[in-house]
Order: structure tokens, then sequence, then C-alpha cells
């Protein structure tokens, strides 16, 4: 005889986890607390701001960094125009954080020093540069054409015999790859083109007007009609209205005062410096032919009076008087050359559509 099932109510089995006190839980959330403070406590504590030292004495920024928590080293002593002892670099740079115990480097003056420019002329640029560097000498290669062997010095300036300090600056002009303009024959007959060399005081020499000389003699031997008008100081713009709006190209050539080196081309539409086609304006094809002759070229986009085409002009500015590199091509013969040489065949290439 079977005896009938027994019908059990089923519990669900359900994981009861691990139940912590209140009390523990608190003391758990509050150790995680106190671990993340003291590990950024210990970090600000191992951590500082680098003093800024360039300008002190050694003796004093040794004693700056000491109390900051680093440690000095001095890894150069520099000829310089600073008094001897002052700090003149330093790495770590100041205002940076770097680790407490960190090495700061610095590189201290070893004082100026009277001393005769040596006779460099004919060296190798490597071993001229050699020679100035040990002695303190700041140098500026500028390279120029010429017949000789690639990397000869040429001259320099001071010149040889002159006294000189440790941390003058020395500039070598060096013999480059001879630069030749393939100078193309254009015909240009009628074409009206006015030259204007800005006149400025503060040029020991006059060179915007002998680069305007050198480009009107190029342009009368292709037939064209140059005129030369100056500009600026006390030679007044002698150009009429009616010889501006009847002109076929202006032509401005100047000097800056002051900024950085190189030749700038301003031209009236910035499009004239990408890849447009050459005879777009004057001004991009006088660009193309002046970044493929010279170096160290940018163009601009700028206003230069009113014209009756505002793609009839160009302005080419040549150098800048405040740059020791600039200053001495600006006055070099060759350079001026290449210059009037390089617009004329961008104006040949204008017209020659």
């Amino acid at each position: 005889m079977q005896l009938p099932k027994i019908e059990r109510e089923r519990q669900s089995r359900q994981s009861q986890g691990v139940v912590l006190p209140k009390k523990a839980l608190v003391g758990l959330v509050s150790f995680c607390v106190i671990l993340v403070a003291g590990v950024v406590l210990y970090q600000m504590l191992a951590v500082a701001r680098v003093p800024q030292i360039v300008g002190q004495s050694s003796d004093i920024a040794e004693l700056q960094l000491k109390q900051a928590g680093f440690t000095a080293k001095i890894v150069e002593r520099r000829f310089s125009s600073e008094k001897e002892g002052i700090v003149i670099a330093q790495t770590p740079s100041g205002h940076k954080r770097s680790a407490k115990n960190t090495t700061i480097q610095l590189i201290v003056s070893g004082g100026t020093e009277e001393m005769t420019m040596p006779d460099l002329e004919g060296d190798n640029e490597l071993y001229a540069l050699r020679v100035l560097a040990q002695k303190g000498l700041v140098s500026v290669v500028v390279e120029e054409p010429s017949e000789k062997l690639e990397g000869t010095v040429l001259s320099t300036l001071p010149v040889a015999g002159e006294k000189i300090f440790s941390g003058d600056t020395v500039t070598l002009r060096v013999s480059g790859q001879r630069a030749q303009v393939m100078l193309q024959e254009f015909n240009l007959a009628h074409k009206k083109i006015v030259i204007v060399p800005a006149y400025l005081s503060e040029a020991s020499q006059d060179p915007a007007y002998d680069v305007a000389r050198r480009l009107s003699a190029l342009l009368k031997a292709a037939d064209a009609q140059p005129k030369i008008a100056r500009f600026g100081g006390s030679k007044k713009n002698v150009l009429t209205e009616t010889e501006r709006k009847e002109s076929d190209v202006i032509v401005w050539l100047t000097l800056r005062k002051s900024g950085s080196n190189g030749i700038v081309v301003y031209a009236p539409d910035s499009v004239a410096f990408t890849k447009q086609p050459l005879q777009y304006s004057v001004a991009s094809s006088v660009f193309r032919q002046l970044t493929q002759n010279t170096v160290n070229v940018r163009g601009e986009r700028g206003e230069f009076g009113a014209h009756s085409n505002s793609k009839n002009w160009v302005r080419v500015s040549f150098g800048s008087l405040k740059n020791v590199s600039d200053s001495t091509l600006i006055n070099d013969a060759q350079y001026k050359d290449l210059i009037a040489q390089s617009i004329y065949m961008g104006i040949g290439r204008f017209f020659q559509k």
C-alpha cells in the first residue's frame, strides 16, 4: 500500500552574501580616504617647483636650490658678456616642478676676455666655427655664391686683427654653391615699368636704389620703358598719378628697419603664393623666381596704394637692417645682382603669355 505524496512548499534559494556591520563599513571607507590622502601628501612633499636662478651668482643659486630641496651642479663655465660667476642657464628651467633631490645643472659665466680677432679667411667653415666657439664667440654664417670651394671662409666681420670680447658676434661669409640666374631674352617693347626704391635713412648705403639701377638696365635691354622713382625721407615720390595709372607694372623695393631676416614678397592677393599658373600675377611670377634663385623667401598679402589693375604690382622687401646676416648681404654686389635678375625674370615670364 503506497502512501500519498506529501506536497511541500519549495523555498527559493537566494545567496545571502556577506553582510558587513555598519561600523566595519565606515572603517573601511575611512581607511581608503586616509590612504589616498597619504599618497597625495607624499607626492606633494616629494615634488617641488624649481627656483628661477638665472642671473644670480653661483653661490646664491646653490643656496637657493639647497633650501628648495635640490642639488646644484656646475657643468660648464662659459665666456659671456655677463660678469664672472653669474648663472646664465639652468636645466631643468625655473618654475618647473621636479622631484626633490634632483640635480639642477648650471652653466656659469666665465666672464669676458679681450682678444684679437683671428685670421680665418680661407679656412674651412667647420674649423672656423670650432675656433670661435672655443673663444666664447657667437657665430653667424652667411652663405654667398663664390668660385671658391664650398664651405670656404671668404671674410669675417669683425676683420682679422680687431680687438673683440668673448660673447661678441662674429659674421662668417662662407662660400656656398654658386648661384646663377639663367637670364632669358624677353620682348618687353613698350612695356612701362616703374621701379620705386624706398629711401631709408637708417641704411648706411642705398641698396634699394642699387637694385633698382640693375633692374632698370636689364629691362632696357629687353626694350621696356623703365622709370625709377624715389620714395621716403627727403627723396619724395616723383611718380605722377598719370604715370601710375598708365604703368604696366610697378615694382616697390624696400628694406625693413627691424624684424625677422630674409626676403618678403608682398602681393595684392595671397593666392599669388599658392600653386596657381605662373602668369596669375606679376607678384606670383617674381615670388617663384626669387624662391628658385635665393633662400629664405616668404610671401605675404599686402596693400600698397591704389592701382588701376590690382595685379600689376609687387613689393620686394629684401632684408632687415637689424639682422646681422641681412645687413651683410644687402650691401654685397653679387647679392644685389641676384635680386635684380630674379625680379627681371619674374616680370619677363609674367608677360610671356
